[in-house]
C-alpha cells in the first residue's frame, strides 16, 4: 500500500482568524519572529545534465558481493583460482567436503566461472569458451557447488563441474543501534479516559500513558510502556487503570504509575466489574475473557476460538447491572450473565444494519447500550438491555464515521464525536433520540470523558494538537493540555530550518533544542497541506475533503487541471518549487494547468509512485500494486526514456520508495523482495545508474524482516536512510554497500525523512506521532 493511502490524515479545524488571506502566525512567546536560523550551511549539490555525465561501462558492477565454493568431491583442490572476465579470486586449498569462507568480488559473480588448479599434483586451466552476453547475477552472497574429477579432463576438458549456483540468503548482520539525540512531542494520543471520581485524566501514547491532574491539567507521572499503548480504563473506584499494550492489558497503580499486574495475550479491547475485581476482554473474532484483576489470571473463558480474521476483534463491555456484552462483526450482540457466566441466549437486540465491525458501549447506571459500526456508517442504535430492544437509531445524516463516543454520568446523554473533516461533536439524548447540544470547531482523536458531575466534557482537540476541558452548558473551554498531537506527516529540513505540519499548522523547531519556534495556520479541515517544495513552505499542495487536490499559497488556491485520479497515490514537486506531479501528471504549480501526461500503453497499471529529478527534467515513476518496473520520463515532454529493468531472480520486487540522488546520476528504491513459494518479504534497497538504465545494486543485508518504506539521500550522495515498516530506520554507506547503523526510537513506520544541509543530522516524522533527530557525525565526519 502506498504511503498516501496508508497514512493517518488528521481532520482539523481552523479556529484562528486570517486577517485577509494573510495567515496570521502563533509565535512562541520567548522567540522573536523570524529568529529561526539553520547552523548547518552547506547546499545540496547541483545536478548535472544528462549530456555532462559520462555514461557507465555496461559491464560495470559498482556492488561489492561474495562467492564461496563447497568442494563435495573427496579431492582436494590445491591453489584455486576462479577467474571471471575481469578478475581473478585466490581461494587457496579447498579440501574435499568443505566449504570456504566468502570472498569479495568487486565486478561481480558470473552463473559459470574459469577456473585455475591443482589436483592431485597435476595443474589445469579450465577455460570457458566465451563470456558474450553474460552480466554479473543481481544478489550479494553466492555459493558455487562444485565436483571434482580429474579422469574428466581428457573426455570433456573440465575438472571442475559446477553442480549448483546459490543465491545466499544474507547472513545476520549485527548493526550498532544509535538513539535519537532529540524526541520532538510525546507521541500520538491513542486514548483519554476520566477518572469515576473526576480526579484525574489519563492519555496513552506509542511510548506509554500520562496521567494527568484533571483539575489543572498538571503531570502527576508517565509510565513507559514496551509496547503502543491503547485504550486506557480507569476502574470504578479510580485506584487502578487498565491499559491495552500490545496483546496484554497492563494495570497500573494510579498513585504512582506502578505496574501492578500485566494480563498476556488479553487482548485490545476490556471492561473492568462493576466491583472493579474482574476484567472482561474480547481478541481474536469472538473470545471473550474473564480475569482476576488483582492476580491477573484467567477465570473463565466465555467464548473462545481465536481465527484468521483477528483484524476485526472482540468488543466487550461489563453493565451497570452486572451483564456482559460482545460484539464483533455484524449487528448481533450477545450477551452473558456476570455472576454465573452462562450466555444469555434469548438475547436478541440487535445493532445497526449493515454493520461491519461493531463496538459497543455500556450506560454507566441503567440499562442502555450504544452500538455502532467503528468502520462505517454515522449512526448509533441504542438498545434498552431489559426490555432486550433497540430503542432508537441516533442518525444525523453526518458525513464522517464515528471516532468515539462517552456516556455521561446519568447514563442518559450521549456524546458522539465524527471524524473525517466534520469536526463535530453531538450530545444526544439517549432517551429521546434528540441531539440537544451541537459543538462544533474540535475534534478528537483519543477518546471523550466525562466529569461526574456531567458538567464538563474533556478530550476536543483543537488543531495546534491542544487537548481541552469543555463547559457542556456555555461552549467555553475551561483548561487546555498540548504535546499529544502528531507532529507531523510531512517534514523538510533546508537552510530556512526544519518545519513539519500535521495538515493545518506548520510548525519550524529548533533541532538542536526541539523548542518551537513559530507556527502558522495555513490548512483547514476542508483544505489541509499535503506537502510543500524541497525549497520549503511558501506553496502548496492542498487536498479536500472531496479528494481533489489545489495547489498555490494561503492566499491563492487553483485547482489541478484533469485532476481525474480521485486521489494522487504520491506527489513530487520540482526542486524550484515551479512544478508539480503525480504519478500520471504534472503541472505549473503556479497555475494548476497541466502541462504533460505520463502515458506508457505497456503498463498494466497506473503507477502510484512518482520522484523528480534533481534537475528538474526528469521523473521515475514505479508501480507497487502490480510490481511493474520503474519509469524514466521526460518531464517536459511525458515521454518514456527508458524502463530500469529489476534483476532480482525469482524475487518479485514492491515498489514502496523512489528516490534521486543529489547529483542526479543515480534512482534508489526501496521496498521488498517477495518470496513467491512463502510469501515472505525481503527489505530490499535498489540502486540503477539513470544515465544508461543499468541496474548497480542490489542491497539487503539485515533488512530480512522488514519492507522498507521511506528514503532519503544525505546532499554528498554518501549515505542513504531508509525508514521500514518495522519503525526502525537503516543508515547505509552507498561507498561500501554496507549497512552502518540502526537509528532506533520510533514505534512506528516514518513517513518522512529528512537529512541536514551540512548532512550531519538526519530527522523524521512517524506515525507514532513524534519528530526525531540523530545525530550522525561519528558516520559521516560532518560538523556544525
Amino acid at each position: 500500500m502506498s504511503k498516501l493511502l496508508s497514512r493517518v490524515f488528521i481532520p482539523l479545524i481552523l479556529f484562528t482568524v486570517l486577517n485577509g488571506c494573510t495567515a496570521v502566525p502563533m509565535v512562541s512567546p520567548d522567540v522573536t519572529p523570524g529568529q529561526i536560523t539553520s547552523p548547518d550551511a552547506a547546499t545540496i549539490p547541483p545536478s548535472e545534465s544528462e549530456a555532462t555525465i559520462p555514461a557507465k561501462t555496461p559491464d560495470a558492477q559498482s556492488q561489492l558481493q561474495r562467492l564461496r565454493i563447497t568442494n563435495q568431491s573427496t579431492f582436494t583442490l590445491h591453489n584455486l583460482v576462479v577467474r571471471f572476465p575481469d578478475e581473478r579470486i585466490e581461494f587457496g586449498d579447498v579440501p574435499g567436503g568443505t566449504t570456504t569462507e566468502y570472498r569479495e568480488i568487486s565486478q561481480g559473480v558470473y552463473r559459470y566461472a574459469a577456473y585455475d588448479v591443482e589436483v592431485n599434483g597435476q595443474s589445469y586451466q579450465q577455460p570457458v569458451v566465451d563470456w558474450v552476453g553474460e552480466t554479473p547475477m543481481p544478489g550479494e552472497n553466492f555459493t558455487y557447488i562444485i565436483e571434482v574429477d580429474p579422469a574428466r579432463w581428457q573426455t570433456e576438458g573440465q575438472v571442475i563441474q559446477l553442480v549448483q549456483v546459490s543465491i545466499d540468503q544474507p547472513e545476520e548482520v549485527s548493526l550498532p543501534v544509535l538513539n535519537p539525540t532529540l524526541r520532538i512531542g510525546k507521541g500520538s494520543s491513542t486514548s483519554l479516559a476520566v477518572s469515576p471520581d473526576g480526579q484525574r485524566m489519563a492519555v496513552s501514547t506509542h511510548f506509554g500513558v500520562f496521567l494527568y491532574n484533571a483539575n489543572t491539567f498538571a503531570e502527576s507521572w508517565f509510565a513507559p510502556l514496551p509496547e503502543k499503548a491503547g485504550l486506557v480504563i480507569f476502574d470504578p473506584q479510580s485506584e487502578r487503570l487498565g491499559v491495552v499494550s500490545g496483546s496484554a492489558i497492563v494495570i497500573l497503580d494510579v498513585g504512582n504509575g506502578k505496574l501492578l499486574t500485566r494480563l498476556e495475550g488479553a487482548g485490545g479491547s476490556f471492561a473492568w466489574s462493576p466491583d472493579g475485581q474482574r476484567l472482561v476482554s474480547g481478541s481474536g473474532c469472538v473470545q471473550v475473557t474473564i480475569w482476576d484483576a488483582n492476580k491477573g489470571t484467567s477465570l473463565k473463558e466465555l467464548s473462545g476460538g481465536k481465527c484468521s480474521e483477528g483484524y476485526s476483534g472482540m468488543k466487550v463491555a461489563w453493565a451497570a447491572d452486572g451483564r456482559i456484552y460482545g460484539v464483533s462483526m455484524g449487528t448481533k450482540i450477545l450477551a452473558w450473565e456476570g455472576d454465573t457466566y452462562a450466555q444469555v441466549e434469548d438475547f436478541s437486540a440487535e445493532g445497526t444494519k449493515d454493520t461491519w465491525i461493531s463496538a459497543i458501549f455500556t450506560a454507566p447506571v441503567g440499562n442502555l447500550l450504544a452500538q455502532y459500526d467503528s468502520m462505517g456508517l454515522p449512526i448509533v442504535a441504542i438498545v434498552d438491555a431489559k426490555q432486550d430492544r433497540q430503542i432508537h437509531l441516533l442518525d444525523q445524516q453526518v458525513n464522517g464515521s464515528i471516532t468515539t463516543l462517552a456516556w455521561a454520568p446519568d447514563g442518559q446523554h450521549l456524546a458522539v464525536a465524527y471524524g473525517m473533516d466534520t469536526g463535530l461533536i453531538l450530545i444526544w439524548n439517549a432517551l429521546t433520540g434528540q441531539v440537544e447540544q451541537k459543538i462544533e470547531g474540535y475534534y478528537t482523536a483519543p477518546g471523550l470523558g466525562w466529569s461526574p458531575d456531567g458538567k464538563t466534557l474533556f478530550g476536543l482537540q483543537t488543531p495546534d494538537g491542544q487537548i481541552n476541558a469543555f463547559t457542556v452548558s456555555t461552549g467555553s473551554v475551561l483548561r487546555s493540555l498540548g504535546g499529544h498531537a502528531s507532529v507531523g506527516t510531512f517534514l523538510t529540513w533546508t537552510l530556512d530550518g526544519l518545519a513539519s505540519t500535521n495538515g493545518a499548522a506548520i510548525t519550524w523547531w529548533n533541532p538542536v533544542s526541539g523548542e518551537s519556534l513559530r507556527q502558522e495556520m495555513v490548512g483547514t479541515p476542508q483544505k489541509w497541506v499535503n506537502s510543500w517544495p524541497p525549497i520549503g513552505p511558501g506553496t502548496y499542495l492542498f487536498t479536500s475533503g472531496d479528494q481533489t487536490h489545489l495547489v498555490g499559497s494561503v492566499c491563492s488556491k487553483r485547482p489541478l487541471e484533469s485532476d481525474n485520479n480521485q486521489y494522487p497515490f504520491s506527489s513530487a514537486w520540482s526542486w524550484d518549487g515551479s512544478h508539480l506531479a503525480d504519478p500520471t501528471h504534472v503541472w505549473d504549480a503556479g497555475t494548476g494547468k497541466l502541462l504533460s501526461q505520463l502515458q506508457d500503453p505497456t503498463q498494466r497499471h497506473t503507477p502510484d509512485q512518482v520522484a523528480w529529478s534533481p534537475d528538474g527534467k526528469r521523473l521515475a515513476s514505479a508501480d507497487s500494486l502490480n510490481m511493474q518496473p520503474p519509469v524514466i520520463w521526460d518531464a517536459q515532454t511525458g515521454k518514456v526514456l527508458f524502463i530500469l529493468q529489476a534483476e532480482t531472480g525469482d524475487l518479485k520486487p514492491l515498489w514502496l520508495g523512489l528516490a534521486w540522488s543529489p547529483d542526479g546520476k543515480k534512482l534508489a528504491a526501496v521496498g521488498a523482495l517477495m518470496h513467491p513459494d512463502s510469501g515472505a518479504d525481503e527489505g530490499m534497497i535498489l540502486i540503477w545508474d539513470v544515465v544508461t538504465g543499468k541496474q548497480e545494486q542490489l542491497l539487503t543485508t539485515g533488512m530480512n524482516d522488514y519492507r522498507l518504506w521511506t528514503v532519503a539521500w544525505s546532499p554528498d550522495g554518501r549515505f542513504l536512510a531508509v525508514g521500514s515498516t518495522g519503525s526502525d530506520i537503516f543508515l547505509w554507506d552507498m561507498t561500501t554497500s554496507q549497512p552502518l547503523a540502526k537509528l532506533g526510537g520510533h514505534t512506528d513506520i516514518s513517513d518522512q525523512l529528512a537529512w541536514s544541509p551540512a548532512g550531519n543530522r538526519l530527522a523524521s516524522v512517524a506515525r507514532d506521532g513524534t519528530l526525531q533527530i540523530w545525530d550522525l557525525s561519528a558516520f559521516t565526519s560532518g560538523t556544525e
